[in-house]
């Protein structure tokens, strides 16, 4: 038994915020870009190598400007509370001794309610009319309801399946960092439709039914690639990082004189 099973939740809970502001502030460099170059192409405003280059060179030449914009602070807070969403039910769980089973449920609901409702009423409606095509309007109701359906499958495949995977089968750290680093690029199959046909009935709420599919599927790959790109840093090296910085706060704490 691992000597942080008698740390209390106060100590736990500082090493959970303290990680996922680091990690959150560290990959967000990464994510800003991409979010905002996926956002653009399926408007038609810039394609997906205009709006990256243009990111790039403002993060390069000025990044205190960089820092400044609208889409950083928007990436930094949702992927900063969704780590310590995820944290803390960690710790909680792991604090009250519950199952697996438990666990894994108690966080995909958690996970859930922080990320896809900071993603879809906050992240996707800020980010369509920042970067649409045509002046900011309401977002359809259907839009809101694919984006859930994405963030639904994405939370299940990225953020429970690896942890779950883990205890069940007993896994190494090294097995469970393969399933972390893997299975939030494996969904992206399913969370690619989901996301460009929510933008789709935003940009163009009177297409035909046929029309929007074949806007869908010729950007599909294109976008599923940068998406495996963009999922790769926050989901993969992301929860590896961020599971890793608790560890070590945990570990310091350990340390302490009782």
């Amino acid at each position: 038994m691992s000597n942080s099973d008698s740390l209390p939740l106060s100590k736990r809970f500082t090493a959970d915020f303290g990680a996922a502001l680091g990690a959150g502030f560290a990959l967000t460099w990464l994510i800003a870009p991409m979010d905002a170059a996926v956002t653009e192409n399926m408007s038609g405003k810039r394609t997906l190598g205009a709006s990256l280059s243009a990111s790039g060179k403002e993060i390069l030449t000025a990044p205190h400007r960089y820092l400044r914009r609208p889409e950083f602070g928007i990436i930094f807070g949702v992927y900063a509370a969704t780590y310590m969403a995820k944290n803390a039910t960690d710790s909680y769980c792991s604090y009250h001794k519950m199952s697996n089973e438990t666990t894994s449920f108690i966080k995909f609901w958690t996970v859930l309610g922080v990320n896809g409702s900071l993603c879809v009423f906050w992240r996707d409606p800020q980010f369509a009319k920042i970067f649409g095509s045509k002046a900011p309007t309401s977002v359809p109701a259907l839009s809101y309801a694919l984006w859930i359906g994405r963030d639904t499958i994405h939370t299940l495949g990225a953020v429970v399946a690896p942890d779950y995977v883990e205890k069940r089968y007993n896994l190494t750290p090294e097995q469970w960092r393969y399933c972390q680093l893997s299975f939030p690029l494996l969904v992206q199959s399913l969370t690619t439709p989901c996301h460009l046909m929510g933008l789709d009935y935003y940009n163009n709420p009177d297409s035909k039914v046929m029309a929007r599919v074949g806007r869908t599927c010729q950007k599909w790959i294109p976008t599923m690639m940068l998406r495996c790109v963009r999922m790769f840093p926050p989901w993969s090296v992301g929860l590896v990082a961020n599971k890793e910085i608790r560890n070590a706060i945990l570990s310091k704490f350990e340390d302490e004189p009782q």
